[in-house]
């Protein structure tokens, strides 16, 4: 524990800073996927849900927004995701950087944990981005790390079980049904993990 505590010290995250930390501790309390969510289809990247005309999707201004300490103001200039930890390869993007990478879409529902059976805080859209599988190789994930810590610009943190963030589908969304994120939904930049609730998908 030492070690991986050691690791967090020198990745304070700044203002206008996402932290995406590849740690060595597991948790008991969340482990791996569990039979409280769905799994997501297992399906190729290159397959990713293609839109039916059956699909109803929520229009950007109705879906519902969560926010833990508020919507922050992010300079698109500075902001930084860095990706740390138990990797090979060390990576820091810019928006720029992003922006330059393969770009897919997805029509995916996210609904907040709270949600009540018929509540309102659920909607589907298409969720545009990069996929994190691309990144994971990049950097090159040791063997020894088993989940993933978020640190996100409003300070929000969270993590997930490695088996999340590998998933076919799990990916950093920029744009939110064909349009930027709007700033109450995460612009610039989104994790989106399919079968997990809001409060495991860091905004900003």
């Amino acid at each position: 524990m030492t070690q991986h505590l050691s690791r967090r010290q020198f990745l304070q995250a700044a203002s206008g800073t996402a932290v995406f930390l590849l740690i060595g501790c597991r948790s008991t309390a969340e482990s791996a996927p569990t039979p409280t969510v769905i799994p997501p289809t297992a399906v190729p990247p290159a397959a990713l849900i293609p839109l039916s005309r059956d699909i109803i999707l929520t229009p950007n201004d109705e879906f519902y927004v969560m926010e833990t300490n508020g919507t922050p103001t992010v300079d698109r200039d500075t902001w930084q995701l860095t990706i740390d930890g138990l990797v090979k390869n060390p990576l820091t993007l810019s928006l720029a950087d992003i922006a330059a990478r393969p770009f897919v879409e997805q029509m995916r529902t996210l609904e907040c944990i709270g949600n009540a059976v018929g509540g309102n805080q659920i909607g589907n859209a298409v969720w545009g981005g990069i996929l994190l599988a691309d990144l994971l190789a990049e950097v090159g994930v040791l063997a020894t790390a088993v989940r993933a810590r978020f640190e996100a610009a409003d300070n929000y943190e969270t993590s997930v079980s490695l088996d999340w963030i590998t998933q076919p589908g799990a990916m950093l969304a920029t744009q939110m049904n064909g349009e930027p994120l709007p700033p109450e939904h995460g612009y610039p930049l989104r994790l989106f993990m399919p079968g997990l609730y809001g409060q495991k998908m860091p905004k900003w």
